[in-house]
């Protein structure tokens, strides 16, 4: 965990109720419109299976889109997938309510065409459970997981009674637009109070193998020409070897140790003091270090050869990127965070 994106206590919890308000706010405006669909369906002579396919497509769409939302906000950080999530929920019940007031088949492509965006948006629930886990010790993560399971129970509670409220008072259109309203608000308490919870390490964790699948393509296409990438490839080899074990103790052991400390608990420590993992930690950076240095000169401070294809160029400015992020990850711990917890135990 990158000491700069450890949240305080204070935070954590803070950051968690902007989560799970964003969640609740998402699945009242799901829970508004579903019972009314088929209703909608019906009026506009839906044959069966055009109600199923309005009905089935919400989640096709979000068992094929999570993963796809997941793994982009291991490369990209929490805050701008659930920002177009939200946004583009926004947009999908937007869809909804303009399709409530059209007449028969053109009303029923509508209705589909705005649960198949619903479902695709929506499919970053997942980027809220990441997130979740991103500021949770490992040993509360249960419990604060089950916030996600809290908030469909309301959503679902709370959003057919909506639906009802407004398609009495509003007519037809009244339970689409209701909805909108909602992940517009859901969209703006996001926008103005969430912050970024992916930490640096977990960034780190998920480069590597990127890294490595890119390294081998281009060693194949110009290791022969240039035999210092078999070198660069070793050393960078083993740093991300080295990396995930390093990573790997931090995440599972020294962190949660830290952070129940600066939660008041009194943690067990099978290491002794805390003087003793940072110490290695610190010595695991040093050989980061080291490895960073003769990458940097292997590959004469990243400079790409002449008549290099893109996927080099782009291997090395990845290179690069990793290297400043691991110096400051070095630094931020080095000189911030174990002092911080030596000072505190």
């Amino acid at each position: 965990m990158s000491p700069s994106d450890a949240p305080a206590p204070a935070a954590s919890k803070r950051i968690l109720g902007v989560i799970f308000l964003t969640v609740l706010l998402d699945l009242v405006g799901f829970g508004i419109v579903i019972p009314i669909l088929p209703i909608y369906a019906h009026d506009n002579a839906a044959k069966g299976w055009e109600i199923g396919a309005i009905m089935g497509v919400y989640s096709l769409m979000q068992f094929m889109c999570s993963p796809l939302w997941g793994r982009w906000s291991d490369r990209i950080g929490r805050r701008k997938p659930m920002l177009i999530g939200t946004l583009g929920a926004t947009l999908a019940y937007g869809v909804f309510a303009l399709g409530s007031g059209l007449p028969g088949q053109l009303a029923l492509a509508v209705f589909f065409l705005s649960r198949m965006l619903a479902g695709f948006f929506g499919a970053n629930r997942a980027v809220a459970q990441a997130a979740i886990a991103d500021i949770t010790p490992p040993e509360l993560r249960s419990r604060r997981m089950g916030l996600i399971g809290m908030a469909f129970g309301l959503g679902f509670v709370l959003g057919p009674w909506l639906g009802g409220v407004s398609l009495k008072h509003f007519g037809v259109a009244g339970p689409g637009w209701a909805a909108t309203g909602l992940c517009a608000l859901n969209f703006l308490c996001a926008l103005l109070l969430l912050p970024e919870t992916l930490r640096k390490s977990s960034e780190h964790a998920a480069e590597l193998p990127r890294l490595t699948d890119r390294f081998t393509k281009v060693v194949a296409a110009h290791g022969e020409r240039h035999p210092e990438l078999h070198e660069l490839q070793s050393t960078f080899t083993a740093l991300s070897d080295e990396l995930h074990s390093h990573l790997g103790k931090e995440e599972q052991i020294l962190f949660p140790y830290i952070s129940q400390k600066e939660h008041g608990m009194q943690p067990h420590a099978c290491f002794g003091t805390v003087e003793n993992p940072i110490r290695m930690m610190m010595f695991e950076h040093d050989n980061a270090g080291e490895a960073l240095r003769v990458m940097r000169k292997l590959s004469g401070d990243y400079t790409v050869p002449a008549g290099a294809c893109l996927s080099y160029a782009k291997l090395y400015e990845a290179l690069e990127r990793l290297e400043a992020d691991l110096h400051q990850h070095i630094h931020l711990e080095n000189n911030i965070l174990f002092p911080r917890a030596i000072a505190a135990e």
